[in-house]
């Protein structure tokens, strides 16, 4: 670890430089080059050699060659999965199938309202993951909301702001594994042994957890109250009255290079429902199915049953295929239907790993910057101890929310925030608390607000970053500019996030009181101050 300032400069440099330049690979790029020379002291060969090292770590190419490596592999699967649903995105618009769902949902959708409410409405059906949940939900409705002249970056912030913070709420979704695992490393266990802090089972502690994640509870009513109440603040009213005024739907900008091909007509007239829904209905099945699988459920000869199985389920793998068997199911359905020609294959695959290839990149450079802040720099665990001192017990979700969310915006990885707090977060309450150990949830009240509050912060960071995972792809999926999406979220990200610290800090006060009156109150709070906020902004 890195014990000094500098070890703040590489996120810095990466969010000036992004704002500034509205260039993201480039100011990736200056990121983890002045990581690794702070990394390497100012050497330039060490510095070189970090740079590959972990660009080469952060792709996962090193497990090709070692076949129980591979299958527990996390990039190369997640990477696969991107370029194969660019692949049935592609062949979805090349068939028709997304001319018809056009032409079906079109007839029930009225105005720019509805048309932001079916995308709403749609995320609910993609929230076992948000990378699923990103793609899917931006391509599908990017050329519904095109045709109502509605700015890419409204898109995608309708897109974004249902695809983490909805993940997370969800007890079967990919993110349940993950953070169950952070709860038992960190000292929840339903078994008394040593290094045991809290004696509860992981899974109905992150159940217990859920009333308190207030960010996403908070973000997703307003995304909703923002479309029902036809709200429009900040920056994102300039891309949508310049998207109402002159058509141009990127904020004055010329069109995205993100664009695929117009189908000819003869597609359009023998254009299908069944093009559409076949392949969306079989990758949802198949990566449900695949999850189960991986996670040993007991209907496949495993012994775990439905939620247990969610939580030791290999999500990457899932993904990966899920999307490979789509993408063989979609590829002899439309060849049987004549609706593609073997020549037609090269220039489908090709619009498909171009439609992904840009995100691919920033991908991996943001995972690369993110590796080395966290387990190099420790710039999170840095930032933890210049914040946390002596504090007052009530105060604790309130200060776990602020430093997770200051985390996760630095870092752009919500899994690597909660990798870092939530092992802080449990010894320090049973500390400050003068606990016997194992202590019980009753005992430690403060622990679920205050773990919630660092699941908020963690899911605030990954929403605001412009180095996390699902900006990037909710970017990508609607065809927005990627620094866009980030600038003109903000307007409305940051009074969630300011209305969630009211939440927590309200929780804190009320901790002796029953958890139903504190959640009620707590979340009550934090939503009239985000509503009050929206409708006296728009007003104004």
């Amino acid at each position: 670890m890195q014990n000094n300032w500098l070890v703040l400069l590489p996120p810095l440099i990466m969010l000036f430089l992004a704002f500034s330049t509205h260039r993201i690979i480039l100011s990736l790029t200056c990121g983890i080059i002045s990581a690794a020379l702070i990394l390497n002291n100012f050497s330039i060969f060490l510095t070189i050699q970090t740079i590959t090292n972990r660009i080469w770590q952060a792709s996962e190419l090193s497990t090709l060659a070692n076949w129980q490596a591979f299958k527990n592999n996390w990039a190369i699967f997640m990477l696969s999965f991107l370029v194969m649903l660019g692949i049935i995105i592609v062949l979805i618009n090349h068939s028709g199938g997304a001319f018809a769902y056009g032409n079906f949902i079109k007839k029930k959708l009225k105005n720019k309202r509805s048309v932001q409410i079916a995308s709403l409405s749609l995320s609910f059906m993609f929230f076992i993951d948000d990378y699923l949940s990103c793609l899917t939900v931006g391509s599908v409705m990017r050329p519904l909301t095109d045709k109502f002249k509605i700015a890419r970056a409204k898109l995608a912030f309708l897109v974004d702001s249902m695809a983490a913070p909805l993940c997370i709420l969800t007890p079967i979704s990919s993110w349940v594994a993950y953070i169950v695992m952070q709860f038992k490393k960190a000292g929840i266990s339903d078994t008394t042994k040593h290094g045991t802090y809290i004696f509860a089972d992981p899974f109905v502690t992150y159940l217990k957890t859920i009333p308190f994640i207030f960010y996403s509870i908070i973000i997703i009513a307003s995304s909703w109250f923002i479309v029902r109440n036809k709200i429009s603040i900040g920056l994102m009213k300039k891309h949508e009255e310049i998207a109402k005024n002159t058509g141009n739907l990127f904020g004055g900008k010329k069109e995205s290079f993100r664009k695929m091909r117009e189908i000819d007509e003869s597609k359009k007239a023998s254009a299908s429902m069944i093009d559409f829904l076949l392949p969306i209905s079989v990758l949802i099945t198949t990566v449900i199915i695949g999850m189960l699988y991986t996670g040993n459920f007991y209907f496949f000869c495993g012994n775990n049953s439905f939620f247990e199985a969610f939580r030791n389920a290999k999500t990457a793998m899932s993904l990966f295929t899920g999307g490979l068997i789509t993408l063989i199911t979609t590829l002899t359905l439309f060849f049987i239907n004549k609706k593609i020609k073997i020549n037609e294959l090269s220039i489908i695959f090709s619009d498909g790993f171009k439609l992904m290839a840009r995100c691919i990149v920033v991908l991996i450079l943001a995972w690369t910057l993110s590796s080395l802040l966290k387990d190099d720099l420790e710039t999170g665990q840095y930032l933890a101890n210049i914040l946390l001192g002596y504090i007052d017990i009530k105060l604790v979700p309130l200060l776990f929310f602020v430093i997770c969310s200051i985390t996760a915006i630095s870092m752009g990885s919500a899994w690597g925030c909660m990798a870092i707090m939530i092992p802080i977060a449990i010894p320090m309450i049973i500390s400050l608390l003068q606990l016997p150990t194992p202590a019980s949830l009753n005992q430690a009240r403060i622990i679920l607000p205050t773990l919630g509050a660092i699941l908020s912060g963690a899911v605030t960071g990954n929403h605001i970053s412009p180095l996390a995972d699902t900006t990037i792809v909710s970017a990508t999926s609607t065809g927005a500019y990627h620094i866009d999406h980030v600038r003109t979220q903000h307007s409305y990200a940051i009074p969630a996030l300011f209305c969630s610290g009211i939440a927590f800090l309200v929780s804190g006060l009320l901790i002796s009181y029953s958890f139903v009156l504190n959640i009620s109150l707590s979340l009550a709070t934090g939503i009239f101050f985000n509503f009050a906020y929206m409708k006296i902004r728009n007003y104004f």
